[in-house]
């Protein structure tokens, strides 16, 4: 095994090391579901006051998960280079999608961080809380944006042996889809579209959340199917180049 296979399994690896360190996180700060939006400046106030420091160390957590996600997209960035037809459009979209995704979850977490530095500033907490919980459930494009070009990709492989199976590109088309719920978040304080609701919140959440051991398990297998024959990473890593580099944009 030569060294940029053993590169491409450490950041597949990172998808399920950044699932469990994403859900513990999540569960230490005691957002399930997240705060009414009902309720007045005092009670969110008083909600972070007397759960101060879970919800810190949940959102430092989550925030070390963060250094996880450029791995493993990388890695799905170079599967995808192995298909025997890439398109560089495609990959492109994915790259640029998935860095902004990225640079959108650190800066949700950052204001949720801000949200606890004075607990009691009701109306600065009450504030933030709101724009934490906004910024994180209303992703409308950053997260399909990553989902489109992987379904895309997949459905154009035409090659015998699949880097992706094609029912994946199926559901990252019905993830992309299901993604979309939180867009009615601004408009409603209660019911299933509020940041507390059936769509907004457990159905963003959790397709958000089940994408990545999925993705991981898929990407694990991808990955040792192609570093199982012969040509392996070189000819992934010279595929990335040629895609990357002129290649014919289809």
């Amino acid at each position: 095994m030569n060294l940029n296979t053993s590169y491409l399994r450490m950041c597949a690896a990172a998808g399920p090391i950044l699932t469990i360190v994403w859900l513990c996180g999540f569960l230490m700060t005691g957002f399930i579901p997240a705060l009414d939006p009902a309720w007045s400046a005092q009670q969110v106030s008083q909600f972070y006051i007397d759960n101060l420091m879970s919800i810190r160390a949940g959102i430092v957590i989550m925030m070390i998960a963060l250094a996880f996600y450029s791995p493993f997209y990388s890695a799905i960035a170079i599967q995808l280079c192995r298909m025997k037809n890439p398109s560089p459009v495609m990959i492109f979209w994915f790259t640029l999608a998935s860095a902004a995704f990225l640079c959108y979850l650190f800066y949700c977490y950052e204001i949720w961080a801000a949200a606890t530095y004075r607990p009691e500033n009701t109306t600065a907490v009450q504030m933030y809380n709101d724009l934490t919980w906004i910024s994180y459930l209303w992703p409308v494009t950053f997260a399909p944006a990553t989902y489109f070009p992987i379904a895309f990709s997949i459905l154009a492989d035409r090659r015998n042996t699949e880097i992706f199976p094609r029912w994946y590109a199926f559901y990252n088309l019905w993830s992309a889809l299901l993604a979309l719920s939180g867009t009615f978040v601004i408009f409603f304080k209660g019911g299933p579209f509020a940041v507390n609701g059936l769509f907004a919140y457990w159905v963003n959440l959790t397709v958000f959340f089940i994408w990545y051991p999925i993705t991981s398990v898929v990407l694990i297998k991808s990955v040792n199917r192609a570093t199982a024959r012969t040509d392996d990473s070189r000819v992934a890593m010279s595929s990335a180049s040629a895609v990357l580099g002129a290649g014919n944009p289809q």
